[in-house]
């Protein structure tokens, strides 16, 4: 796929872009994660990637052919922790994609338009050619992240992934409370671990994201907003706040798990004061992002960060051992890389009848998704499952 394309209206932006000289100017009561960046899974406006990033927004917007702008690859099925809302912990543990094979899938994404790699697991760090791999994808003009729990994380691999390119480190943290979080994954210690880790990577220059999850009990008790107030005072660039989804271990739990309308609202509008003033932490919550488009309201369709469902149209994921799903939380699977061609399982992903439209909001918490593709899959299934072998009834 050419960078610009060949529609005049492309060309148009391109051209505009490098009037400007790629320089975006400060917005006043604009919050960003950083002086280039905007947020921390976006490329800085002085790199190639963003030329890469405006391609893609300008061609979604006008309804031309585009590619994922986000590829999840989970590097890895090992992981020293056993986290109850894992959403990779049902999957099949067959063996690992080798270095050269993850390279070749870095160059098939590049070749989709992508602009962020995203390395996950298990846990990423595990993997021996991490760095190998971090320099590689940084060396395509991309985003590259590493989401970690720092277990594995120490001072030497630090600077290694810094010299290697890396854009920014997101480290889990579950709770506010060294005990509990230590508790939730299994490891005593982790904690206080993730604490230094931040700090040393901020020292050494890295950008650094808290990534944490949304409860009622964590809403409910104010440990989000203390989980908030920790990452200030630490000088983080960014936090994510994801939802908890019922998938992996919690695949058949109660729809309960799901948050209310009114937490939802909540976490929205921490988005939106927190993106209006620079004095805070930016905060990227996936409750704003992946908001129901059709009632998000003025202010929000306003907003181009409110996108609906980003699954197959904004990202894909990519399992430890090649196969192919919509997103890290939806364990459906639609081809393997090392069968047929990356381009090749997109251009079906995006022909399912799931795909051919916008999806207005996250179809994993979406109770009609779950009872057609979701609630026959077994709990002796491998995951994730072939979207042709179900039969939606």
């Amino acid at each position: 796929m050419n960078l610009f394309g060949e529609d005049p209206r492309i060309l148009l932006f391109s051209l505009l872009f490098k009037l400007s000289n790629g320089k975006l100017p400060r917005i006043p009561y604009v919050n960003t994660a950083s002086r280039d960046r905007f947020s921390l899974y976006l490329p800085s406006t002085r790199s190639a990637a963003y030329k890469r990033y405006l391609n893609q927004r300008i061609r979604k917007m006008l309804k031309l052919p585009s590619g994922p702008d986000a590829v999840t690859i989970a590097v890895t099925h090992r992981c020293p922790l056993r986290c109850p809302h894992c959403s990779a912990a049902l999957f099949n543990k067959s063996e690992e994609l080798s270095t050269k094979d993850i390279k070749r899938l870095i160059t098939q994404c590049v070749d989709l338009g992508c602009y962020n790699i995203t390395f996950t697991g298990g846990e990423p760090l595990i993997r021996e050619d991490i760095v190998d791999l971090v320099k590689y994808a940084a060396e395509q003009h991309v985003v590259v992240q590493i989401f970690t729990s720092a277990a594995n994380l120490n001072i030497n691999l630090l600077e290694n992934l810094r010299k290697a390119g890396l854009s920014s480190l997101h480290i889990s943290l579950d709770s506010p409370c060294p005990h509990e979080h230590d508790s939730l994954r299994g490891v005593e210690g982790l904690f206080d671990k993730a604490i230094l880790t931040i700090k040393a990577a901020r020292r050494k220059g890295i950008s650094v994201g808290i990534s944490t999850y949304a409860t009622h009990q964590a809403i409910k008790t104010g440990k989000l907003m203390e989980l908030i107030r920790l990452a200030e005072k630490l000088k983080v660039n960014e936090v994510s706040i994801f939802e908890l989804i019922p998938t992996g271990r919690l695949l058949h739990a109660s729809h309960n798990v799901i948050l209310t309308d009114d937490e939802k609202n909540h976490l929205r509008s921490l988005y939106v004061k927190h993106s209006h003033d620079p004095k805070r932490v930016k905060i990227w919550s996936w409750s704003y992002i992946e908001y129901d488009v059709r009632y998000a309201g003025l202010k929000y369709l306003l907003n181009p960060e409110a996108l609906g469902c980003l699954a197959v149209r904004y990202m894909i994921h990519i399992t430890a051992d090649g196969y192919v799903t919509p997103c890290d939380f939806m364990p459906l699977s639609f081809g393997n890389v090392m069968d047929e061609p990356l381009t090749k399982i997109y251009r079906k992903m995006k022909n399912h009848p799931i795909f051919r439209r916008i999806n207005n909001s996250c179809l994993m918490q979406n109770p009609d998704f779950r009872e057609k593709y979701l609630l026959n899959i077994s709990n002796e299934s491998q995951l994730p499952y072939p979207i042709d072998d179900i039969r939606p009834p």
